[in-house]
This record gives C-alpha cells, structure tokens and sequence, in this order.
C-alpha cells in the first residue's frame, strides 16, 4: 500500500518509517496545540506567545507564509534554545 502521508496522534515515528518507509508522517495538530501550554506555560510572556502561536498556525496561508512566520516567531520570543 503506497500513502503520501500520514498524520498520527504522536506515535513513535520510526514506527511508521517501518511500515510505511516512503510516507511523509506528520502529527495531529490538534495533539501539538494541546501540549502548548505544558512546553511553554512557565515562560512569562505565554498569553502572548500563546496568542501569536495559534494566529501564525492557523492563519497561515501557505507553507513559506507559515516559515517565515515561524522564524520570526522564534526571534520575537527567543525561543531559539527551548527544546
């Protein structure tokens, strides 16, 4: 069976790569927003943060819309070593 991709609720990935090696896996985005404020609740600018994540996520209009956002996201916030 040949996929172009797959979206899963965080499984472990090489998991996939097994079974499906030529399949692009993604995780649910929904399961990504829900661990947010577990990743970054403690920082004190998270209203903020939380706010400019979710708009940069779900207004992006475009892959290159999304990274450029996401770098400048990084820079406003630096997050540039938090995991």
């Amino acid at each position: 069976m040949a996929l172009d991709g797959i979206i899963t609720d965080q499984c472990k990935k090489n998991v996939i790569a097994v079974v499906f090696p030529n399949t692009r896996h993604r995780c649910c985005l929904w399961h990504i927003m829900k661990k947010v404020p577990e990743k970054l609740g403690g920082l004190t600018t998270y209203k903020t943060i939380k706010h400019d994540l979710k708009q940069l996520v779900y207004e992006s209009t475009s892959t290159i819309h999304f990274e450029l956002g996401w770098e400048q996201f990084i820079s406003n916030f630096d997050l540039h070593h938090n995991e």
